[in-house]
């Protein structure tokens, strides 16, 4: 299928799949909201996403999790993006009343994504060149960005 659609998808084979075209398919800007981090085989994404962040030095990443404790213990790889790009990587931490949404969603900011529509399912969609489509998800990750709080991810500290 060619030319801007939506995909329904029902494995996680399919949703490992939409999650990397949306990273190698994005322009100027991720957005990513997980709010448990429980989206699979996140930290290996860590390379696709230090690479979005080197091939342009306009491109952002935004995160909005509920914790960032899951960040900071079970996710190095996908930390040390943080902090080598902590000018083009921020996080924010929901309120205390949106913490019960489940729902997990990878968008970029030129009509790609991918949204699991609970992070125990493996049911969702991917939304390919599809600006229009995007919209609504879009305008729910800003309302949702602009009442999150400002956090940032703890670095070890050693000698």
């Amino acid at each position: 299928m060619t030319g801007p659609h939506v995909t329904r998808f029902d494995t996680e084979a399919a949703f490992h799949k939409a999650v990397d075209i949306v990273i190698v398919e994005a322009r100027r800007r991720i957005d990513l909201f997980d709010g448990q981090l429980s989206m699979p085989r996140l930290d290996h994404r860590a390379k696709p996403l230090r690479d979005f962040l080197l091939a342009d030095r306009g491109h952002r990443i935004r995160i909005v999790v509920d914790d960032v404790q899951p960040l900071e213990s079970r996710l190095p790889r996908l930390q040390s993006v943080c902090r080598d790009f902590s000018h083009a990587v921020e996080i924010r931490r929901t309120p205390e009343e949106s913490r019960q949404l489940a729902d997990v969603s990878l968008l970029a900011a030129n009509g790609f994504g991918v949204v699991r529509f609970h992070r125990d399912s493996s049911r969702g969609e991917l939304i390919f060149g599809d600006a229009a489509a995007l919209r609504a998800r879009s305008a729910r990750f800003d309302e949702l960005w602009e009442m999150s709080e400002s956090c940032s991810v703890g670095v070890p500290l050693g000698l």
